[in-house]
């Protein structure tokens, strides 16, 4: 008897030190700095929660930031979150936040590894956790949609309760829920799907008794939808908010757009997705072959789970930020049909036994690699409000011109005082200012004389790698243009001011030109940091300082010989000079930048280049056919490949 009472404690401490580990892997991916000019949208719902509970109820409906459209109106669908967060950053500041998101993102976890415990093993469970959480490492920042993942879970784990007690007044706290949700996040419409897809599960297995109570339930949280400040027009929002988008905004690009401009195993969360959707979806088809083989009951096939996970997977193909949206789903549905693929198989489950420590060191590895040890910890990221601190320390004045990316920024630290060009909210802004102001105006210097007279900008604020179209283009052109002075670089942004005579005493103190440059730069070249020697490379490069930009980078190499990114812009430097060992050079520093995993379609088009100039046409061919495979709308492969074609 001591021995049986033995064992099973010794398998109750196995299993909660194996769910303790699960925590932690999860939240090596979630404990990092936040880096504040690229938060996306944080300090946005910051300043948003500080208006609400100040009373400036127009933030709800107007662009109230932008000078540039400040009557534009809009639906603010994430409001209450600033509501939630700001307090929190008043009691505790940013590490405060960071706390915050890490509990609310383990919460979820916890309830989603709990709720797969009531469809299966232990080990299963466990086993199943791990590339969950690998996809849902992918979207760990400090944002609203972290409510999304914990609502998803609470409404599962009540489905689960409803299975074991169908007369529970549990599902009704999914109504108050749901009226915060919508409130909250844009996915708030996921609430109302899993209530009538759980309901269709029900209506199948025919129970009657469950499925009067979720007829309800579903009119009742649909109800709860229309409780936000737009009314109707707020709960049918997301059917329509990105047909008003006038700009390209990373999260929503597709995953096979996504991978075609990085490197596949860059992002394991992306890698990892196709395997364990097929993977997924195979268990679905096993599991319906063997029901109907066997003659079980189709009432008890996991429909529901069925239709949740194909809802995700099709989500994520068609928008990379719903990615962590299949993982939620993925633990519970994998669980429930690995489950049921292997009860009876004892030899199955002594396999999942063995394996699961091993995946668990594999994904251990996987997850510290791809994540930065400079960024972990809390609050905010080195030389987050330096930017700022120099625009506020040397008392500068706008109109300023921003980019998409630093508005959020921007307007945290100066509104009211100053308002931004635009913020990262493309359904606050027209299309038409996109289209006809935003676009033309970094693309052609007559349509931005006309926007520079029109608004009478005094400063320019670009996030220092911009990554939109003729962005970096229109950055160089203002840097070389005499009626302006660069005064300001850190690895997340750039500062310009106007030559005129209100700003003569920062350009006199800061001004950045190529005679002073490596004196002015000293704080990046010299403080030992991967990133900011990487913008003053970068830096010295824009200004024409090509061989000071070259010597950085080799000082780069030398410290950090494995970063494949370097090796790339060493080789798209070369192609740049009129050296003639430079396309050689070219090649070796490209070859090497691929060896280390630089396998996109950039880096295949610069060595389709480099090997155009060293007149080798089958071997550029051949990599502007692997750029073009990757990427198919990689203009300047497409348009190389044809001269080469055509001679």
């Amino acid at each position: 008897m001591k021995s049986i009472l033995g064992n099973s404690k010794v398998i109750k401490y196995t299993k909660i030190a194996i769910f303790v580990l699960l925590l932690v892997l999860y939240g090596i991916s979630i404990f990092h700095k936040m880096a504040l000019p690229y938060g996306d949208d944080l300090p946005r719902h910051l300043e948003n929660g500080k208006q609400v509970l100040g009373g400036n109820f127009d933030v709800l409906y107007k662009n109230v930031y932008s000078y540039t459209e400040p009557n534009q109106t809009f639906i603010n669908h994430h409001w209450l979150y600033g509501v939630i967060i700001y307090p929190i950053f008043l009691i505790s500041g940013w590490s405060g936040l960071s706390l915050f998101n890490i509990l609310i993102l383990l919460s979820a976890f916890s309830i989603l590894f709990l709720t797969a415990l009531k469809y299966a093993q232990f080990s299963v469970v466990a086993l199943l956790s791990i590339p969950a959480v690998i996809i849902l490492s992918e979207r760990t920042g400090v944002r609203p949609e972290a409510f999304t993942y914990l609502f998803i879970a609470i409404f599962l784990f009540i489905f689960s309760k409803i299975e074991e007690k169908p007369h529970t007044n549990l599902l009704w706290w999914l109504i108050p829920l749901q009226v915060i949700w919508v409130n909250t996040h844009i996915f708030f419409f996921v609430g109302p799907a899993l209530v009538g897809g759980y309901l269709l599960q029900q209506l199948i297995e025919r129970k009657d008794s469950i499925s009067r109570r979720l007829e309800w339930l579903l009119l009742a949280v649909v109800v709860a939808c229309l409780l936000n400040p737009n009314g109707l027009s707020g709960a049918l929002y997301p059917l329509n908010i990105f047909n008003s988008y006038g700009v390209k905004v990373s999260e929503n690009v597709t995953i096979p757009n996504f991978i075609r401009g990085a490197t596949y195993f860059a992002d394991p969360a992306v890698a990892i997705f196709w395997p364990i959707a097929t993977l997924l979806i195979l268990g679905f088809v096993v599991l319906g072959y063997i029901y109907r083989k066997k003659k079980y009951q189709v009432s008890s096939f996991p429909s529901f789970y069925l239709l949740a996970s194909l809802a995700t997977i099709l989500s994520s193909l068609l928008l990379l930020r719903a990615i962590s949206l299949f993982s939620v789903i993925l633990l519970i549905a994998g669980s429930v049909v690995l489950e049921k693929l292997i009860r009876e198989k004892e030899e199955w489950r002594k396999f999942i036994t063995y394996l699961l420590p091993i995946a668990l060191s594999l994904a251990l590895v996987l997850i510290v690699s791809h994540t930065s040890s400079a960024y972990r910890g809390l609050g905010l990221a080195p030389r987050s409000e330096d930017s700022i601190n120099f625009f506020k320390e040397h008392n500068l004045k706008g109109p300023i011109l921003n980019d998409y990316d630093a508005g959020s920024y921007l307007l945290f630290y100066l509104y009211p005082d100053e308002k931004v060009f635009m913020d990262n909210r493309p359904e606050a802004f027209s299309t038409k200012f996109f289209e006809e102001t935003v676009n033309p105006m970094v693309a052609d210097e007559k349509v931005w004389q006309e926007m520079l007279k029109k608004y009478d900008f005094n400063v320019i604020f670009f996030g220092q790698y911009d990554q939109g179209d003729n962005v970096r283009e229109f950055i160089w052109r203002r840097v070389h243009d005499p009626e302006w002075v660069f005064v300001y670089v850190d690895q997340y942004n750039i500062i310009l001011v106007r030559n005129l005579p209100r700003n003569m005493e920062v350009i006199q103190n800061a001004g950045i030109t190529p005679e002073n440059a490596p004196e002015r730069l000293k704080y990046l070249t010299n403080s030992g940091d991967y990133e900011d020697m990487v913008t003053a490379a970068d830096t010295f490069n824009l200004l024409g300082l090509t061989d000071l930009g070259t010597k950085v980078f080799l000082d780069i190499v030398s410290r950090w010989p494995d970063k494949p990114r370097i090796w790339m812009i060493l080789g798209e430097w070369e192609l740049n000079k009129t050296d003639p060992r430079s396309p050689l050079l070219a090649v070796m520093f490209l070859d090497k930048a691929i060896s280390l995993g630089q396998r996109t379609a950039e880096a295949y088009s610069f060595l389709g280049a480099a090997y155009a100039k060293l007149s080798r046409p089958d071997n550029a061919r051949a990599a502007l056919l692997k750029s073009l495979s990757i990427n198919p709308e990689r203009v300047d492969a497409q348009k190389l490949l044809n001269v080469l074609n055509a001679k």
